[in-house]
């Protein structure tokens, strides 16, 4: 019975999915999504070349991020928060999530052993954000051209790129 549910499951929203029209199920322009990203990346990474230090960040919020990601990897406690070099000795306890640490921590540890601890911190400060906008931009790419067809999603793959000079 339990099988023969989902099975008509299945064809139902088979049959959904084709009531709606061509236009609903376009597919995604992955390859524009691409290559809008390289193309975007490119320049943002020619325009901060030089600058990538974890010294020359553009705010506080970035260093400290840094900063807990370093305190997690010296061995600090997956659920202590607190950053004790403010007002010591107690330390603050930082209101972030750790798992936006995960692929800063990832990168860090996956590239510290082939070009030092200093280099994969700058490594993954400029590939982890870069990562990041790819992946805002699919799933934005995707969700306009499920609803609007395939070049409303390279037009709103090609905003999430524009948006991101615009949020500094």
């Amino acid at each position: 019975m339990a099988l023969a549910q989902a099975g008509g499951l299945s064809v139902r929203r088979r049959a959904f999915a084709g009531s709606l029209g061509e236009e609903f199920g376009a597919s995604t322009p992955w390859r524009a999504v691409l290559a809008v990203w390289l193309l975007g990346a490119a320049l943002m990474l020619a325009a901060g070349w030089g600058s990538f230090s974890p010294a020359r960040f553009l705010d506080g919020d970035d260093a400290l991020r840094l900063q807990q990601v370093r305190d997690l990897l010296a061995g600090q406690g997956w659920f202590d928060l607190t950053q004790y070099r403010i007002a010591p000795p107690d330390g603050v306890p930082m209101h972030w999530t750790r798992i936006v640490d995960v692929p800063i921590a990832a990168v860090i540890l996956l590239l510290r052993p082939l070009i030092g601890a200093a280099q994969a911190e700058v490594v993954a400060i400029v590939l982890v954000p870069l990562l990041t906008l790819l992946a805002a931009m699919a799933l934005t790419a995707r969700l306009a051209a499920r609803f609007f067809g395939a070049k409303a999603g390279t037009i709103a793959a090609l905003l999430v790129l524009a948006a991101v000079p615009a949020s500094f």
